[in-house]
């Protein structure tokens, strides 16, 4: 398998995933200034994507988490297909697309004007409190287990520093992306992907 990953992006989600799990994978540093190899897989130029041994290709972060997860279901990463854990972790998964990589990512754009930024700003604190909450009582996003939910929540969450975010009033969100940020396989991906 290969993985076109950029960092500072959600494929840095995947990566995690592969590291926690050992799994078998070539890891390809995308430079976007020059797709061409990436774009011979993925005609949009986005990573993730995930290309099989046999050619398949896989796209969209979360889709690209379970499929990596499921290689290895012993990882525990994703509870097994069923349960009511999977759809759990997988209900906290699209969460972190829909709300919280999406509020986020209109930071990212830097020609919005002030009324715009201010407009999101509140909309982005409305679903930070709600994953605050969450994350005080409960461990991990999905429960009381570590999954590939919480793997993404941290790689988005982490973006709030560059965005100039103050994130002082949501307590239960720092204390939950620095316990994660201890991890061996979280700390080993954001090591390499600065260079370290």
């Amino acid at each position: 398998m290969r993985l076109f990953h950029a960092p500072h992006c959600g494929s840095q989600a995947a990566a995690i995933v592969i590291n926690e799990l050992g799994l078998a994978c070539d890891i390809v540093r995308t430079n976007f200034s020059d797709r061409t190899e990436l774009l011979k897989h993925n005609p949009q130029g986005k990573v993730p994507t995930l290309v099989l041994d046999n050619g398949q290709v896989l796209t969209e972060c979360a889709v690209v988490m379970q499929y990596l997860a499921d290689q290895k279901p012993e990882g525990g990463l994703l509870p097994r297909v069923g349960t009511w854990e999977r759809y759990k972790t997988l209900e906290a998964v699209n969460f972190v697309a829909t709300e919280i990589y999406q509020t986020l990512s209109v930071f990212w754009v830097k020609d919005i004007s002030e009324e715009t930024r201010t407009f999101h700003k509140a909309i982005t604190t409305r679903k930070l409190e709600v994953l605050n909450s969450i994350l005080g009582r409960t461990p991990y996003l999905a429960g009381n287990q570590y999954t590939i939910a919480d793997i993404y929540c941290y790689v988005v969450i982490s973006w709030t520093k560059d965005l100039g975010l103050d994130m002082g009033r949501f307590p239960a969100i720092l204390g939950y992306c620095e316990r994660l940020g201890t991890r061996p396989a979280i700390a080993r991906t954001v090591a390499a992907d600065m260079g370290k």
